[in-house]
């Protein structure tokens, strides 16, 4: 029975360890889902932003210049809005984004927030400032203006092949917990079949064993009491188990013994009557 106790805690302790396992698992990957979504917002943030550079370059009149240069504002905030929830985590309306772990992920946000801000920002500012001076009539650099929106596109596609590391590393975390999930539940389901297995053999092997130890010396005691019963005190029960039967089996044979005793004393009492009782008819007689 300690056996089979035992069979039944490890399958036990197993399921928990596998199922807390699988847990940590599922929820790497609730976690890192939510970084996919905030890496491509970033990147869409910067697309969008890009179409900006082509709107501050055409604008018309310095009051459609500033509307545009909020717009990019407005996506400015937005990228920098994911970079920092995926460093330190936010909750939005409909999406929790959790911290990320990962510190490749990390730095390549980080490095990535950094690049945003010392390098493709000041590249929309430079485009204001010539169209500005431009429109304002005043004297600006004719070729800088002319090349710089190549120069902030080209910009911002490293930006986005940064970010797209982002979405990569968070696919391969939810694909290999994915696996490893898997491998946990197939090991779990394996241990508990073959411990399930083995606890019915344990426990139809001692049932037959201890059936056999037990009733096999009740057998022997049933015999033994018929015997005593029909007048066989010369009989002996042999039974050899240091345990309880065998307390039982030396009890029931000393209890034969005390009753031999017995008979042999109430038999020679018999006797001595008897024998009184002759010679008291033979005085009785003279």
């Amino acid at each position: 029975f300690l056996g089979i106790a035992f069979l039944t805690a490890f399958v036990g302790i197993t399921g928990i360890i596998g199922m807390q396992k699988f847990d940590t698992k599922f929820k790497d990957v609730v976690e890192s889902t939510p970084l996919i979504q905030s890496a491509t917002n970033m990147k869409l943030a910067v697309c969008q932003d890009l179409m900006v550079v082509l709107k501050l370059i055409s604008a018309l009149d310095t009051e459609e210049l500033d509307q545009v240069w909020k717009t990019h504002e407005a996506f400015s905030g937005q990228f920098h809005f994911y970079a920092d929830a995926v460093l330190n985590g936010a909750k939005t309306d409909t999406l929790t984004i959790f911290k990320a772990k990962d510190d490749k992920l990390r730095k390549i946000v980080n490095e990535s927030k950094k690049f945003h801000t010392e390098v493709f920002s000041p590249s929309f500012k430079t485009v204001y400032e010539l169209n500005h001076k431009k429109l304002s009539a005043e004297n600006y650099d004719y070729d800088l203006l002319d090349t710089i929106d190549e120069k902030t596109i080209e910009l911002g596609q490293h930006l986005e092949n940064e970010l797209t590391k982002i979405e990569e590393i968070a696919r391969t975390v939810i694909i290999e917990s994915e696996k490893e999930a898997q491998s946990t539940k197939g090991m779990a389901f394996q241990i508990t079949i073959i411990a399930t297995t083995a606890g019915i053999l344990a426990a139809l092997g001692l049932g037959f064993v201890f059936a056999r130890l037990v009733t096999k010396p009740i057998i022997k005691a049933a015999q033994f009491t018929q015997e005593v019963a029909s007048g066989d005190f010369t009989t002996r029960l042999s039974v050899s188990h240091d345990d309880e039967i065998g307390s039982m089996s030396n009890a029931m044979n000393k209890m034969v013994d005390s009753l031999s005793s017995i008979f042999k004393k109430i038999s020679a009492g018999i006797t001595t009557l008897t024998a009184s009782s002759s010679e008291l008819s033979d005085v009785s007689q003279s």
